[in-house]
């Protein structure tokens, strides 16, 4: 078990909050929810092509210390943004989480 991670990056959580104008409508924005450190790695990328373009998804891990992170949130970090894919307690004790992200476009 590894205890000491190089959390270096500043990365920054979001929400998706919901909004309404002064017609009632919905709208739908992200907001911070916590900026922490975090140690970034790229794990892999590819290349596809779909709906007359092409897409280069890359993959990517996070370590961070452990917050309250839904699947719902996405990362932001360097001016990219990044999904949630996977969430792991890696010890299982809330010390440290490893995000599994990718670089698709947010839902």
């Amino acid at each position: 078990m590894k205890c000491c991670y190089k959390l270096r990056q500043v990365i920054e959580i979001q929400e998706k909050t919901e909004t309404l104008d002064a017609n009632g409508a919905r709208s739908f924005t992200w907001s911070t929810k916590f900026k922490t450190r975090a140690e970034v790695r790229a794990l892999r990328g590819s290349e596809r092509f779909q709906s007359d373009r092409l897409e280069n998804p890359v993959s990517y891990k996070m370590i961070t210390r452990f917050k309250n992170v839904s699947h719902s949130d996405r990362v932001l970090y360097k001016g990219r943004i990044f999904n949630i894919i996977h969430i792991i307690d890696i010890d299982e004790m809330r010390r440290f989480l490893e995000l599994h992200l990718d670089t698709g476009v947010a839902s």
